[in-house]
């Protein structure tokens, strides 16, 4: 999937407006959840996700869901930082 077709899936699925973050590569984040759904999708670079269910690398095209509540921590890895757009509702 592309960006062009993200931000219509995002706008389909009621999340609100489209953001976009870069993210440095370091040490993955605390565990935490958010009040709020998210679904994203990479740019560019490495974003790694990890939930009860398991570790997800996810590269550009690949994307995720998580429901507002899951715990979840967050990390960059490789040799650059990664570049994301996501949307909450």
């Amino acid at each position: 999937m592309n960006e062009q077709d993200f931000r219509a899936y995002l706008g389909e699925q009621g999340y609100a407006e489209a953001k976009t973050g870069a993210y440095d590569v370091g040490p993955a984040s605390e565990e935490h959840a958010h009040d709020f759904s998210v679904s994203g999708m990479v740019l560019e670079g490495t974003f790694v996700l990890t939930t009860a269910d398991g570790r997800q690398a996810l590269t550009p095209g690949e994307s995720w869901t998580l429901a507002a509540g899951t715990l979840h921590r967050e990390q960059v890895v490789g040799d650059g930082p990664a570049r994301i757009i996501y949307g909450t509702k």
